[in-house]
């Protein structure tokens, strides 16, 4: 070590930096706070991106990069020297995959649907509105007032049969279908959260692909 100033990086027995410091070498002692130990270097390393070992027989300390980290989810344990994934690593990891899940069942109940070559929305607000159809036309016996009938995603409208029992019909027929695609979206969520359970790497928790099986 030098006496000129330069970047003097503390760091605590395990090897962990505490903090950097641009002061001559011959003031590190004197800046140094308890239980830490320095070292000189040209550059400003990060505790992020390096920590200390000590090599060869002198153990010299060194600064050394962190190998490539698995996965966000994995931490460095100092004492090991290695990325390890603890419990609360690994439920976090299930939670975020469930968040991200959750998105996509969420998109998959909107997909249109297709009913007698027309294609349908599947948003909850066409969904409620079919069912308050269907509600009209069994409790009041009436079509609503102004009915054109069934709009599609496309602007166009299902022919109006004008008469309330085939109406009737079709709107059951089409609240079946769309609620058949629901029912098959969750279907497929809970297959996913399974298969997430059953994960046990964060390896497996990172490249599991939660876009496969629903329904389009």
């Amino acid at each position: 070590m030098h006496g000129g100033e330069a970047v003097i990086h503390f760091f605590d027995a395990l090897g962990r930096i505490t903090r950097c410091a641009n002061i001559p070498f011959s003031e590190a002692s004197l800046n140094a706070q308890d239980g830490e130990q320095w070292m000189q270097s040209d550059v400003n390393y990060s505790d992020e991106t390096h920590y200390i070992t000590y090599v060869g027989a002198d153990e010299t300390p060194t600064l050394t990069a962190f190998p490539t980290r698995p996965s966000d989810w994995h931490l460095w344990n100092y004492s090991t020297g290695q990325w390890e994934l603890s419990t609360e690593q690994r439920t976090a990891a299930r939670r975020a995959r469930y968040a991200e899940l959750s998105d996509v069942y969420a998109a998959s109940r909107e997909v249109p649907f297709g009913y007698d070559g027309y294609t349908l929305s599947c948003s909850d607000l066409h969904i409620d509105g079919i069912r308050c159809v269907v509600a009209q036309m069994e409790t009041n016996g009436l079509m609503p007032d102004e009915w054109n009938g069934w709009r599609t995603t496309g602007g166009t409208r299902m022919p109006n049969t004008y008469a309330l029992e085939s109406e009737l019909a079709r709107a059951k027929a089409i609240l079946a279908v769309a609620e058949g695609q629901r029912a098959r979206c969750f279907s497929v969520f809970l297959n996913h959260m399974d298969a997430i359970d059953a994960m046990t790497t964060a390896e497996d928790l990172s490249s599991y692909d939660i876009t496969t099986g629903w329904p389009t």
